[in-house]
This record gives structure tokens, C-alpha cells and sequence, in this order.
């Protein structure tokens, strides 16, 4: 009689390499003899027969190696593996029946698990239709090929959780980088239902229309100055970034042509120089007073709310923070001093006033002096910068007559300096100052553009490889034989996974072996058809639990987000699972794993 082990591995040896359960004269023979002999003394024997020679008839050698990994695992061979035993059942190094048992021993995972299964389906079959009467080839094969392993969950669970870690690497991105990014954050501050917790949907939104823009913005800069040509920047980044290199060295060559022309006057690089120096004093004053401004104009609504002056009479601000007042404004020029400048610059009270007199004077005048320094400031800066236009314009033209005003010579724009020295108030023109002006203005200009759209790139490029790696993940786990689902339930085998977020599940069970992963952390409770979730203390208040409450028609699943909410009698809070069609009695959880049972 042979032994159970040596039965059980003819089993196996019938799957791997024929492809269907062992008959039981078969499997006695077979077993009895590698109880006397040794498995591997016989393993070519029992390869070598008609059946093999009907199965190899006209075959190659890959087809027949492939063939074994379809008929242990359902599966083709992987390319490397079909090569690799290809070549050596062509070289004779291992007869076809010597590979099978090498693969079947080095089976692992997922292939173990779908061979066992179909080890297990031969062995009912065998001891059921075994005997030579009873046996049938096209029903014994098909018992084989048809048995599925089910989900391996050893394997499945942790790519479940490496995609579930891609994914929070992707949330956690969007959430703490792109976020903060300048132009993004403008963006979603002008876009997202809520600035303050924007999605990760309305970042990633947020991202590739800025991005377009700053794509937009280097083709629109790439059109200023003399360098300037048309720009359209190329889908793929190597040639886009090609394009963008080939336009600074044109915008460089320009600023290099403009500087050997300015170089030909003596002493026009150096009043150039200070020009430029100037010009950037100027606008950092500009831009400080547009500051002090905005907060002076929060301060005085908040004085003139505080000190009400009747009907008829009026606080006016002025410019520079000095106030007047105007005890009635239907009369012209009955404006006092209220708030006005010492002999040393300092706002102070108008002679006849006195501080006790008003409520939040301190915050206001502080701020109005702020503005009365930074307008002293932009006065002292301007003068500067006017000289210094003057001075490039007269030493280019040799000459002492240049006047620079605003909007003859340059013109501001929201603390911004624009210097035009083709158009002074009086005096020559400067071009070759201004071509060189220009030139450079052009090439920051692309610059800035090009910096603002590099960077954004660079977050882009992170989120695609993030998002590539969740692509990965997702594949790792289709290769556990399962298909990845969000809300509708196919034919396949489908998982879905518990995200911590509402969802609304179809067709779940109708077919295939349909799973939901909600983790090892859940305990499941059946909610009676006398008991209501919001109303009833159910459950164990130390315990993380996931309650089963259905209709008679569909089943909801309600998973606490801290473990005593179940035994809350004034309403249920966490999430929520509806399954149509399925009721609580037939699902199960087990390993992490909500099934119908």
C-alpha cells in the first residue's frame, strides 16, 4: 500500500505535467514506486508515455514549457522563466518532466495557492471518478483548469497596503509642497470651496493650470527685446528645456551687444550702474508705501468708526498720513489741521486737540506716521533716480540739459519702474543706454518666467512619479488576480478598499469573489433588526468596530472612527458603506476582509 505523502505527490506530478487528476490505478503505481525508488528515479518514466507523446506531437519547446505553468498556475510563464527552461529542455540539460517538478517546487505566493487549489479539485475528482469506469478525460481536465485559488491574502494584504502607502505619499505631497507653492496657493484661495483645506483634487487642479499659465508666461516673455522670438514651448520637457536654453543665450547675446555699444562712451557703464541701483532704492520705497498705505486706510476706518463727528463733518486722510478736518462739508475750504508734522518729521496732534479726546488715537497715528516716513522715503528715492536718469542721459549725449519727470523718462506702475530714456522731459534721447536697459529687463524678464514655470515643473514631475508609483501599487495588486474597483462590482474577482471615506457599492457578490479591505483594525457587530445604530448603545466601547445593519434588502456598513461611537445613543459618527442587494447575515470579515460568506 502505498503511503499517503508519495499518493499525494503523484497528485501533484498529474496536475503539474499532464494537466488533469491522476486515475487511481495510476496513482497507486506511481506512488508505490516512489515509495521504492525515489522520486527522482522515476520522474523521467513517468513522463515518457503516450499521453506525453500525443500532448508533444507537433509542439515546440517553448509551447510545452509554457504549457506547465498554465496548467499548474493558470497562467502564461513569465518571459524570463520561459527562456530560461526553454533552453534548457533544448539543450537536454532537464527532460520536460524534470522542469515541471523544478517549478512546481520553486512555486510560491499566488501560484502556490491557485496549484494547491487545483491539486485539491484532482484529488475530489480522483477519489470520486477515479476508478477506469468512472473516469473521463474532458471532465477530469476541466476540473483542474476550472479550480481557482481565491484570494492569497498573505500576498494581497501588503500590496493593499503599499498602495494605500503610494497613495497617502500623493496626498501628503500635494497637501504639505504644492500647496504652499506661491502660485498654487493663489490659485486655490481664488478656486477651492475652502482655501484652508483645499482637496487633493483641487491642488492637482490648481498645479496644472498654473503650470499652463507659467508655460504661457515664458512664451510671452520670450517675445520681448531685441532676442525676442516666438516661443512655443514643446510637450516633452528635454526639448522644452532645450528651447528655453537656446532663448537665454540669445537674450545674453543681446545684453552682450548692447554692453559693448554703451562701453564705446566713456563713463556711460558706471552712471548705468547707478541708475540701476537707484531704480531698485526707488521701487523698494514705492512698494513699502503701498504697505503702510493699506494699513493706514484699515486703521482710519477703524478711528473714524470709533469717533463719530456728526452728520455734517469729516476726517480727511491725506497722502503722506497727515489728517485735516472739516467741521462741514457743504463748505469749501474749512478744512483744519487734525493730525499734522512737527519740525522733526513726527505726527503729532493739532495744537487745541487733546489725545484723551479720542478712542484708538495711539494705533492710528502710529500707522499714519509709518506713511508719512515711507512718503518721505519715495520723495528722497525719486529725486535720486531722476538724478541719476538725467545723468546717463547726459553723459551718453555729451550734454547738461536732461530732465527726467514721471512719464517723461519713466512711468510707475504698482511700485514698479518702467525707464523709457528715449523720452525725457527734456534733452536727447539715450538709446544705447535704453537698448541696453531693455535688453536686460528682457532676459530677468524671461528669467522670472522661466524660474516660476521650473519649479512648478519640478512639482509636476514629483506628482507624476508619485502618481506613477500608485500605478505600480494598483498593478501589484491585479497580480494578486484580483480587479481594483471604486463603486461597481464586474464578473471578475473585485476588490474594493475602505478609504476612510463614504462610498456606495453594486453588484457586490453577484459574481466572482468580491472582497472589501478594511483593515485588521475592525470588529465586526450585527446590528438586530430591533436595534438602530443612532439610537441603541451597541458594541464594545473599547473596541474598533464595524457594524452590519441591513434592511432585508441591502446592507450598510458603518465603521466607527473612534471606538466607543457605537455605544453613542444620540447619533452615529463615522462612515458609512451601503451594499445594494446584499443582506448583513451574508457577509463575513475575516483577516481584514468583508465577503459574502
Amino acid at each position: 500500500m502505498a503511503s499517503q505523502e508519495s499518493l499525494a505527490r503523484v497528485q501533484e506530478l498529474y496536475v503539474a505535467y499532464y494537466g488533469r487528476p491522476a486515475d487511481q490505478e495510476g496513482q497507486e503505481y506511481w506512488a508505490d514506486r516512489i515509495d521504492d525508488e525515489g522520486e527522482s528515479a522515476i520522474i523521467n518514466a513517468f513522463g515518457n508515455s503516450a499521453e506525453y507523446e500525443a500532448m508533444a506531437e507537433g509542439q515546440g519547446n517553448a509551447t510545452l514549457v509554457n504549457n506547465l505553468y498554465e496548467q499548474m498556475f493558470g497562467r502564461d510563464a513569465d518571459p524570463e522563466g520561459l527562456t530560461y527552461y526553454t533552453g534548457v529542455l533544448e539543450s537536454g540539460e532537464k527532460s520536460l518532466a524534470e522542469i515541471a517538478t523544478t517549478i512546481l517546487n520553486a512555486a510560491s505566493g499566488v501560484d502556490q495557492n491557485e496549484f494547491n487549489a487545483k491539486v485539491e479539485a484532482a484529488a475530489e475528482y480522483t477519489e470520486t471518478y477515479g476508478s477506469a469506469e468512472d473516469y473521463d478525460i474532458v471532465a477530469a481536465q476541466d476540473a483542474v483548469e476550472n479550480a481557482e485559488g481565491g484570494l492569497y491574502t498573505p500576498e494581497l494584504t501588503p500590496a493593499i497596503e503599499d498602495y494605500q502607502g503610494a497613495q497617502e505619499a500623493v496626498s501628503d505631497y500635494l497637501q504639505d509642497t504644492v500647496a504652499s507653492n506661491e502660485a498654487v496657493a493663489e490659485n486655490l484661495e481664488a478656486n477651492a470651496a475652502d482655501a484652508d483645506e483645499p482637496t487633493d483634487t483641487e491642488i492637482d487642479d490648481a498645479l496644472e493650470s498654473e503650470l499652463n499659465d507659467a508655460g504661457g508666461a515664458v512664451e510671452t516673455a520670450s517675445t520681448n527685446g531685441t532676442a525676442g522670438s516666438s516661443l512655443s514651448l514643446d510637450s516633452n520637457a528635454s526639448v522644452a528645456a532645450a528651447q528655453i536654453e537656446a532663448q537665454q543665450e540669445a537674450y545674453a547675446d543681446a545684453v552682450d551687444e548692447a554692453e559693448a555699444t554703451v562701453a564705446e562712451t566713456d563713463g556711460l557703464q558706471g552712471a548705468i550702474n547707478s541708475l540701476q541701483s537707484a531704480e531698485t532704492r526707488y521701487e523698494s520705497a514705492l512698494k513699502a508705501e503701498i504697505e503702510t498705505d493699506t494699513a493706514l486706510d484699515g486703521e482710519f476706518a477703524k478711528f473714524t468708526a470709533l469717533n463719530e463727528t456728526g452728520a455734517t463733518a469729516e476726517y480727511v486722510l491725506n497722502d503722506d498720513g497727515t489728517v485735516d478736518f472739516d467741521p462741514n462739508t457743504s463748505v469749501a475750504d474749512d478744512e483744519v489741521a487734525f493730525i499734522e508734522a512737527d519740525s522733526n518729521g513726527n505726527l503729532v496732534l493739532a495744537d487745541g486737540e487733546s489725545a484723551s479726546d479720542y478712542e484708538g488715537l495711539d494705533a492710528f497715528l502710529s500707522a499714519a506716521q509709518d506713511q508719512y516716513d515711507a512718503t518721505a522715503a519715495v520723495t528722497k528715492q525719486q529725486g535720486t533716480f531722476e538724478e541719476a536718469a538725467e545723468k546717463v542721459i547726459n553723459t551718453e549725449n555729451d550734454a547738461d540739459d536732461a530732465e527726467v519727470t514721471v512719464d517723461n523718462g519713466y512711468s510707475v506702475t504698482d511700485g514698479e519702474v518702467t525707464v523709457d530714456l528715449t523720452n525725457p522731459a527734456t534733452g536727447s534721447s539715450a538709446d544705447a543706454a535704453d537698448a541696453l536697459l531693455g535688453a536686460q529687463e528682457a532676459a530677468e524678464t524671461f528669467d522670472e518666467a522661466v524660474a516660476d514655470y521650473q519649479e512648478l515643473s519640478a512639482l509636476q514631475d514629483q506628482v507624476d512619479d508619485l502618481n506613477e508609483a500608485v500605478g505600480d501599487a494598483e498593478d501589484a495588486i491585479e497580480e494578486q488576480g484580483v480587479t481594483l474597483q471604486t463603486n461597481t462590482a464586474s464578473a471578475e474577482d473585485d476588490l474594493f478598499i475602505f478609504d476612510g471615506e463614504d462610498n456606495a457599492i453594486t453588484n457586490f457578490g453577484d459574481s466572482g469573489e468580491d472582497q472589501i479591505y478594511i483593515g485588521d483594525s475592525f470588529t465586526a457587530v450585527e446590528v438586530g433588526s430591533d436595534e438602530a445604530l443612532a439610537d441603541d448603545a451597541l458594541g464594545d466601547s473599547g473596541v474598533l468596530e464595524v457594524f452590519f445593519s441591513d434592511d432585508g434588502t441591502n446592507t450598510t456598513l458603518s465603521f466607527e472612527n473612534e471606538a466607543f461611537q457605537g455605544n453613542a445613543t444620540n447619533g452615529f459618527e463615522g462612515n458609512t458603506i451601503e451594499l445594494t442587494g446584499v443582506t448583513g447575515e451574508q457577509l463575513q470579515l475575516d483577516n481584514g476582509y468583508v465577503s459574502v460568506a
